[in-house]
């Protein structure tokens, strides 16, 4: 994904779908190398990937704007982080079965302050997508792609849905992303 996503691509994701403030307490489940911290304002970011050596090099890159921690999103530590604003999964649910999704789900409410907001953006199966973008979603190492809807069911067992986007187009070459945001349910 590397070669088809562009430091624009970050910026609009940062800009526009996370809508990344100054100062905001973010907590990025599955960060990987934790590249969309090059494109955010001064935050206090907490990353988790179970992957240590994408968590070696987000700290790295980035240790001096934020925590990085080697865990499995359901691990105990995550738990006891305190709570966010806004809490990112990007890129993580199409490499993830329904219920290990559901035992996420779970997971959020306990770490999204009350107004907060759970951002998702994932490779995406749609009608009438672009066949390249289609062949691409097939391709991609995540072995359950969804459609924007089979995402939307998954979150909405514990959180409101409040927008759900398919974007065509954030990278270089057809892609299909769809974009989830959600808040708490009262």
């Amino acid at each position: 994904m590397k070669i088809f996503r562009s430091k624009k691509s970050l910026e609009f994701v940062a800009d526009k779908l996370i809508n990344t403030v100054e100062g905001e307490r973010i907590l990025d489940l599955g960060c990987g190398t934790a590249t969309i911290l090059s494109v955010m304002p001064n935050v206090e970011y907490t990353g988790i990937d179970n992957n240590p050596n994408y968590i070696e090099k987000a700290v790295s890159r980035f240790g001096h704007r934020g925590k990085f921690i080697c865990a499995d999103l359901n691990d105990e530590i995550v738990k006891s982080l305190g709570t966010f604003d806004k809490i990112l999964l990007l890129g993580v649910m199409h490499h993830l079965p329904d219920e290990s999704i559901k035992q996420t789900m779970a997971l959020i409410p306990k770490l999204l302050r009350p107004q907060g907001v759970l951002i998702t953006k994932d490779s995406a199966f749609e009608e009438n997508q672009h066949p390249i973008a289609r062949i691409m979603a097939r391709m991609d190492r995540g072995r359950f792609v969804r459609s924007t809807d089979d995402y939307v069911d998954l979150i909405q067992s514990k959180l409101t849905v409040v927008d759900q986007i398919t974007l065509h187009g954030l990278n270089r070459m057809p892609y299909t992303h769809a974009v989830i945001k959600a808040k708490l349910t009262f």
